[in-house]
């Protein structure tokens, strides 16, 4: 795998994203282990308990209590796993960019450095998924929500290594992607139908299937898109801004510090 950040063909980030992944797999892993399995827990509650009442047909047979429990978890479970997302990808970024200027990944430095800007990076997210979800709702929204979740994909790692507030972030992806969304939107889709593919197997289990899909995509499936949603990240920064490792390493130590600072484009 080359050292340099970029700039890289397709190819390079594809082939890279996998080597990335072999070759740190155990530390990868063990991060998103440390979300993924009790997100995966809590969705398997919600999933038994949702299947109960589908398939009892009457739901007067539940105490009021019981249905204001349930459909409570239905909005607090989503709430969860969008927080616990955007830690998790916090700390999946940060152990990419270390793998690069430090040739090793510390798992405990990763969450520490995540937990840094773990206000903005849930704040970001929160707000990206509400409107890309709402956009969803329709069938007219759909092109629009596939636009805006390309236009700030870059969101988080705006966030996270340049230290900037959530709105300022998604104007920040939206420059960077700008005159990159066709290649962006490939590579992305190209690497979530790998880490689907993956998962996807489980998903026909019979009683547990969606359960371990989740998880197993979570786990396993999570850290190969953040790996190349992340060198795509460098790529574009290295096209528009000169980016190089020594500027990595750099926003790496504020992390660690607790900097803030301006990034280059606002």
């Amino acid at each position: 795998m080359s050292n340099s950040l970029g700039p890289r063909n397709v190819d390079s980030i594809l082939a890279d994203t996998v080597r990335i992944y072999w070759n740190s797999a155990s530390k990868l892993l063990r991060i998103s282990a440390i979300i993924g399995v009790p997100l995966a827990v809590l969705a398997g509650v919600s999933n038994y308990w949702t299947a109960r009442i589908v398939y009892n047909g009457n739901i007067t047979n539940y105490s009021i209590l019981r249905v204001i429990m349930i459909l409570a978890l239905g909005f607090i479970l989503p709430l969860i796993a969008v927080v616990a997302s955007a830690f998790s990808h916090g700390a999946l970024m940060n152990a990419v960019s270390e793998q690069f200027v430090r040739d090793d990944i510390d798992v405990y430095r990763s969450f520490r450095s995540a937990w840094k800007r773990v206000q903005g990076l849930i704040v970001v997210t929160i707000i990206a998924t509400v409107i890309v979800c709402g956009l969803s709702i329709t069938v007219v929204g759909i092109p629009l929500a596939i636009y805006y979740a390309i236009r700030w994909i870059f969101a988080l790692q705006a966030v996270l290594f340049e230290g900037i507030a959530p709105l300022t972030a998604l104007d920040r992806s939206s420059k960077l992607v700008e005159d990159n969304w066709w290649r962006i939107f490939g590579i992305m889709a190209i690497l979530v139908i790998i880490a689907g593919a993956i998962a996807i197997g489980f998903f026909f289990i019979p009683t547990v299937g969606l359960t371990l899909f989740i998880a197993v995509f979570l786990i396993v499936s999570l850290p190969i898109i953040v790996i190349g949603n992340t060198m795509l990240y460098f790529d574009v920064r290295v096209r528009k801004e000169e980016y190089n490792k020594e500027t990595l390493l750099k926003e790496l130590t504020d992390v660690e510090s607790g900097v803030h600072y301006q990034p280059p484009l606002l």
